[in-house]
C-alpha cells in the first residue's frame, strides 16, 4: 500500500519479536518463578519472617526479568534481529544465578515444612 502500510507491519515485526523473546525467556525458568510465588498465595502456612523470605525471593526473580526485559526491548528498538540469539545467550549467562535462586526457594520451602506439588503450566507446555 504505502508508507503507513509499511510502518504498520515493521512495528508488527518488533511485536512479534519482543513478545517471542519474552515468551522464551519467560519459559526458561517458569517453574522456579511459579514455585517462588506459590507460597506466598497462601500467606496463611507462612510466618511473617517466611513471608518476608518468599516476597524477597519473588522480588527479586521480578528484577531479573525486568532486566532481561529492558535489554530485551532496547535491542529490538535499536534493529537487533537475532532475538532468539539473545535470549540463549541472556539464559545461558544467568544459569548460575537462577540455579542459585532454585536452591534459595527450595531451601525457603524446606525451612517452611512447605511442598511444590503443582503440576506443570499448560500454556507454556
Amino acid at each position: 500500500m504505502g508508507l503507513a502500510t509499511e510502518t504498520i507491519d515493521l512495528a508488527y515485526e518488533d511485536v512479534v519479536q519482543a513478545y517471542t523473546g519474552l515468551k522464551r525467556w519467560h519459559k526458561s525458568h517458569l517453574r522456579l518463578y511459579d514455585k517462588a510465588i506459590d507460597a506466598i498465595s497462601a500467606p496463611k502456612a507462612l510466618d511473617d519472617e517466611e513471608l518476608v523470605e518468599f516476597h524477597a525471593l519473588a522480588t527479586e526473580l521480578r528484577r531479573h526479568d525486568l532486566a532481561f526485559m529492558e535489554l530485551l526491548l532496547d535491542a529490538v528498538e535499536s534493529g537487533e534481529h537475532d532475538v532468539d540469539g539473545l535470549v540463549d545467550a541472556q539464559v545461558a549467562g544467568n544459569k548460575i544465578k537462577y540455579q542459585a535462586l532454585a536452591t534459595r526457594v527450595d531451601h525457603a520451602y524446606a525451612s517452611a515444612g512447605l511442598v511444590y506439588d503443582a503440576d506443570a503450566n499448560p500454556f507454556f507446555g
